[in-house]
């Protein structure tokens, strides 16, 4: 019996009220419990437009998903996540499409984006 192997879609979700735990603060005085925040980065959309996380952080639900141009998984799931963030952005939920796409496919970043009608921003 032959066997797929592909790469399965990741989701992150970041709240922007952090969650509620023991709280230690770090050296900067931040109180947010360990391993609830992501790492700030910063990014170019498919419009060119730069993208930072930390813009968004403490004011939106912010869902990062991974993915790439090449992964078939990760195409399906893309009419769940356009449904579920036109349903949800006016109460504060933000999807963030992170392409891991290398530099011989990213090029084609913009077009895809277009094609599978994605509306929400793609860094």
């Amino acid at each position: 019996m032959k066997r797929a192997t592909f790469a399965a879609p990741a989701l992150l979700l970041l709240t922007a009220c952090g969650s509620q735990g023991a709280a230690s603060p770090s050296a900067g005085g931040d109180t947010t419990p360990a391993g609830t925040r992501a790492p700030d980065f910063t990014g170019r959309d498919t419009s060119g437009a730069t993208f930072r996380l930390s813009d968004h952080l403490g004011k939106e639900v912010v869902l990062l998903d991974f993915w790439a141009t090449y992964c078939e998984p990760c195409k399906a799931e893309f009419p769940h996540l356009r449904s579920m963030y036109d349903a949800q952005k006016a109460k504060g939920l933000l999807v963030v499409g992170v392409a891991m796409d290398g530099p011989e496919t990213s090029a084609d970043l913009p077009a895809f984006v277009k094609r599978f009608g994605i509306d929400f921003p793609v860094v």
